[in-house]
């Protein structure tokens, strides 16, 4: 846009005096009640550069304006997973200046106006971030303003998103990872059963084809489950009293027999 005093035809010094005048003068030009051939684009734009220059307030919000007003919302794991409808509420406040001598930063009384925008985001959307953008929003007061959205993921508190999948940290029985054996992981999908190597080790990795999100899932050993002392002594002595059991019913089981004719 031509500077505001050069479309009035003042000096960039003029006084108040001066630019009332020469405002006058452009709006009997301009205006289409009096010149039937104008549309009035050019009488806003007259209207539109007086108030830049005599309204610190309409500057401030013209410049504000221009800008896109950006908006950061967080989303979580398992809404990108398996998609949702978001709703953003935006606000923007809107400042004016109680007098001439008065800023916006200042003085003034700031009103706002609320945009409700409604969103879908579809099941396995990436984000690292994703934006989208919404123009020419209509705010209170018949002000239209760019709105950028920006997701951004939400830390999980299990699963941590790599480049091929999603990972797992799990900590799994000392005996299956001595001896081998089936480890049960939870998954964003649900239980998976993994079969663990003999001698597995801490920081070993297993792979769990296409149950991660957009990928695998990596499930990362990081240590292991022992079992308290406590916990064997009493799984030896119900094995002991099980085996007296079992020895009991089969000394009847014989017995019973010799009787038979």
């Amino acid at each position: 846009m031509e500077d505001p005093h050069q479309i009035l035809g003042v000096d960039i010094n003029a006084s108040k005096e001066e630019l009332k005048k020469a405002f006058k003068k452009k709006c009997k030009e301009t205006h289409p009640d009096h010149n039937p051939g104008l549309d009035g684009t050019e009488f806003q734009l007259i209207v539109h550069s007086y108030r830049l220059i005599t309204d610190p307030s309409y500057k401030y919000r013209d410049e504000e304006e221009k800008q896109p007003l950006e908006v950061n919302v967080v989303v979580s794991l398992e809404q990108l997973a398996f998609g949702a409808h978001l709703t953003t509420y935006v606000r923007k406040v809107k400042i004016e200046a109680t007098d001439e001598e008065a800023t916006p930063l200042r003085k003034g009384a700031a009103n706002a106006s609320v945009v409700e925008i409604v969103d879908y985001i579809k099941p396995g959307t990436l984000v690292s971030p994703i934006s989208k953008s919404y123009p020419q929003l209509a705010f209170e007061g018949g002000v239209r303003i760019d709105v950028v959205i920006h997701y951004t993921l939400r830390d999980h508190p299990r699963y941590k998103l790599e480049k091929t999948g999603l990972s797992v940290k799990e900590k799994i029985p000392a005996q299956i990872a001595i001896d081998g054996g089936v480890f049960e992981v939870e998954s964003l999908f649900g239980i998976r059963q993994l079969a663990i190597d003999p001698g597995t080790q801490q920081d070993d990795e297993y792979i769990i084809p296409d149950h991660g999100f957009l990928g695998n899932l990596i499930v990362k050993i990081t240590g292991f489950i022992i079992p308290e002392k406590g916990v064997a002594s009493e799984r030896r002595e119900k094995l002991k009293e099980h085996e007296k059991l079992d020895r009991q019913f089969l000394e009847k089981m014989v017995k019973d027999a010799e009787r038979l004719p």
